[in-house]
C-alpha cells in the first residue's frame, strides 16, 4: 500500500478502503470526447444504486476512464484527490470544452410544431427538450407548449381551461392524440374523395353540334365589342406573363419577421382589452413611486411596460435594436426602448426586472417567462388567484388583487 500510494493522485484513505464483497465493475466508459457532467451524473446514479462509499466511488470512477482521460488522470499530482466530489470537479473542468451548450427557457419558446408533424411526435419532442432545460418551471413549460402548438382542439382546450401543472398538460394530451390518430384511420378507410365527372353535353335531336371554323392567321376582322373584352383580358393577365411592368429601375426593401428568434415574438394575452378573465394573476406594484397594475403572462417571452406609463416614471432607459412582438390576435407591436433593473415593490416583496416598452392596453406591466424563469418552482392556484414560489430559501406568495377595488 505504501508503495502504491507514492505518486498516485488518490489520497491514502481512498487507496486503503477495502472493496465490498458484492462489488461489480461498471461497464461505463469515458474518454474525454463527450460531456463529462453527463458521465458523472450517470455514474452517480449507479453508485447510489449499489451503495458505494465515497472512497469506492473514486476507485470505481477511475475504472471508467479510457484514452486521453486516463492519461490526464495519471498526470495529476500525488495525493491531489481527497474525495469523489473533488475528482468529478477536476474531470469536469478539464473537459469543459466538451460540455453541451446549456439550453434555457428561450429554447422552449422558440419551438414550433411542424406543419405536418403529428401531436404525438411533437409532444414527445417538446417533452424531451423540457428534460434538457433543467431550470424551466411548470409555468414556462405550459406557456411554451401552448404558444408552439398548431391551431387545433388541444390548443383550444389549454387556452380555455389552463392546466395547473405540466403533468396535467401531458395527461390531457393523451385523449387528443387518440382523437387525431383515430381521424387519420377513418380518413384511410374512407379513401380519397372521388373527383366529379363532367357530363358530356349532347345536342338536342335534329341539331348538329356547332363547329367553329378555324380562323385564318392573317385575318384582322374583330368586332369592337370583342376587341374591348380581349384587350381588358390582356391587361388583366399581363401581371402573370413574366414581363417586367416597372418603367424605371426601382429598389424595394423587404423586412421579414424571424419566427425562431425569441426576441421577435411573444404572445401577450388581452393586450387590446381591459377585460379580465377569471383565471389571470394580477397584482398592484410600486414602480418609481407610482402604483401600477401588473399582469403575469406565462405565454409572454419577455417583460414589458406600457409606453405611456414609462414616460410618467422617472427611470433611466436604454435604446436597443428595434424589435417586434407578436400579440395573440396576430398584430405585431414595435419598440426600441429597454429599462434595465427596474425596482418593483409588491405585497412586501422587492424585485428587479428588465422591462421592454410597448404600447400595452391590458396592464401597465406584463411579467413573462423572463421573470418566471428566475423564481424557481412555482405553484399557481387560479381558483384562489395566488402564485407561490421559492426565493432565498423561503416561499413567497403573491395574491391577485382587483384593480378596481
Amino acid at each position: 500500500p505504501e508503495r502504491r500510494a507514492r505518486g498516485h493522485p488518490f489520497s491514502r484513505e481512498i487507496l486503503a478502503a477495502p472493496l465490498p464483497n458484492n462489488f461489480k465493475e461498471t461497464n461505463l466508459v469515458y474518454d474525454g470526447s463527450s460531456d463529462p457532467s453527463r458521465h458523472v451524473r450517470t455514474f452517480e446514479n449507479m453508485a447510489v444504486l449499489h451503495g458505494y462509499s465515497d472512497s469506492i466511488c473514486c476507485r470505481a470512477f477511475l475504472s471508467t476512464l479510457r484514452g486521453g482521460a486516463l492519461d490526464w488522470f495519471h498526470q495529476l499530482p500525488s495525493g491531489s484527490i481527497a474525495d469523489f466530489e473533488d475528482f468529478a470537479s477536476k474531470l469536469t473542468n478539464q473537459y469543459s470544452s466538451a460540455v453541451a451548450h446549456e439550453k434555457t427557457y428561450l429554447t422552449l419558446m422558440a419551438m414550433r410544431q411542424g406543419e405536418k408533424e403529428s401531436l404525438r411526435k411533437y409532444v414527445a419532442r417538446y417533452n424531451q427538450m423540457c428534460l434538457e432545460v433543467h431550470s424551466a418551471s411548470d409555468e414556462v413549460k405550459v406557456g411554451g407548449l401552448i404558444r408552439s402548438l398548431r391551431a387545433g382542439p388541444y390548443r383550444t382546450s389549454l387556452a380555455k381551461t389552463p392546466a395547473r401543472s405540466y403533468e396535467e398538460v401531458l395527461k390531457r394530451c393523451r385523449k387528443y392524440i387518440n382523437l387525431e390518430e383515430m381521424e387519420v384511420e377513418f380518413a384511410k378507410l374512407e379513401g380519397p374523395a372521388r373527383p366529379e365527372q363532367k357530363k358530356e353535353q349532347t345536342p338536342p335531336r335534329g341539331r348538329s353540334p356547332r363547329r367553329s371554323s378555324p380562323k385564318r392567321s392573317g385575318s384582322k376582322k374583330t368586332s369592337p365589342r370583342r376587341e374591348g373584352r380581349d384587350s381588358k383580358r390582356e391587361k388583366r393577365d399581363d401581371r402573370w406573363q413574366g414581363r417586367p411592368l416597372c418603367k424605371g429601375k426601382e429598389v424595394f426593401l423587404f423586412e421579414f419577421e424571424e419566427e425562431e428568434e425569441p426576441r421577435e415574438e411573444s404572445l401577450l394575452h388581452m393586450v387590446k382589452s381591459k377585460k379580465r378573465g377569471p383565471k389571470m394573476i394580477t397584482f398592484t406594484a410600486e414602480v418609481g413611486g407610482k402604483l401600477v397594475e401588473v399582469l403575469v403572462d406565462s405565454g409572454s417571452t419577455l417583460n414589458f411596460i406600457d409606453e405611456e406609463l414609462s414616460k410618467e416614471i422617472d427611470i433611466p432607459f436604454t435604446k436597443v435594436k428595434p424589435f417586434g412582438v407578436k400579440v395573440a390576435n396576430g398584430e405585431t407591436l414595435r419598440g426600441d426602448i429597454l429599462f434595465k433593473g427596474v425596482k418593483l415593490k409588491a405585497q412586501g416583496q422587492r424585485m428587479r426586472v428588465d422591462l421592454y416598452a410597448l404600447p400595452l392596453k391590458a396592464a401597465d406591466v406584463v411579467l413573462g417567462c423572463q421573470w418566471l424563469e428566475t423564481l424557481g418552482p412555482i405553484t399557481t392556484d387560479y381558483w384562489k388567484g395566488t402564485m407561490e414560489f421559492g426565493r432565498s430559501s423561503k416561499r413567497v406568495k403573491l395574491r391577485t388583487e382587483d384593480p378596481g377595488g
